[in-house]
């Protein structure tokens, strides 16, 4: 029963993620009782004091790119963050391109698949053929599953996208992803 208090100078700052909507309840209790600040991704960061010393890739324009495309298939609550480039920086042009590499491989295509629930069709419409390969032939259900001549199917034909493995892109293929 003693009175306790907080010093005035002391914020408490949280964050969260407004795409994460599976703890709806605890989400509007805490908008009941805090103020909400947004904060959207900076991409201007990445073409300041975390522009690439080596790599002619310019970051701002790819984060800007993705992100409107993720917001046309998703929303804008789905934006990628500037945070994942700002390691991109390095001391040579190929530590920089073995960065970049490792952000895309490790950070950018598990988030998006996980946004696409792992619809690998929606993660090629945002990044394109240099991370998403498509087959150059469609599959077709009746060569591929074990079904009855007769047997009715909701489809005939579908095309398959897998991740290219294994592979470190060229700084070309970032740059493709804004020109």
């Amino acid at each position: 029963k003693t009175d306790f208090s907080v010093p005035s100078n002391l914020y408490l700052i949280g964050s969260m993620n407004t795409a994460d909507r599976s703890i709806e309840a605890l989400d509007t209790a805490l908008r009941r009782r805090f103020a909400f600040k947004e904060l959207q991704p900076q991409p201007e960061l990445l073409a300041g004091a975390f522009k690439p010393n080596h790599l002619p890739v310019e970051l701002d324009k790819v984060l800007r790119k993705i992100n409107e495309r993720v917001e046309f298939l998703l929303d804008r609550d789905h934006a990628i963050g500037h945070s994942y480039f700002l390691s991109v920086r390095a001391n040579s042009f190929e530590q920089e391109l073995r960065n970049l590499n490792r952000v895309f491989r490790d950070n950018l295509i598990p988030l998006l698949e996980e946004y696409f629930n792992g619809d690998l069709s929606r993660v090629y419409m945002v990044l394109g053929p240099d991370w998403i390969e498509t087959p150059l032939h469609v599959v077709e259900a009746r060569n591929l599953l074990f079904l009855n001549d007769n047997e009715p199917i909701d489809f005939v034909e579908r095309t398959v996208y897998r991740r290219i493995a294994g592979q470190e892109q060229p700084a070309e293929a970032f740059i493709r992803l804004y020109e």
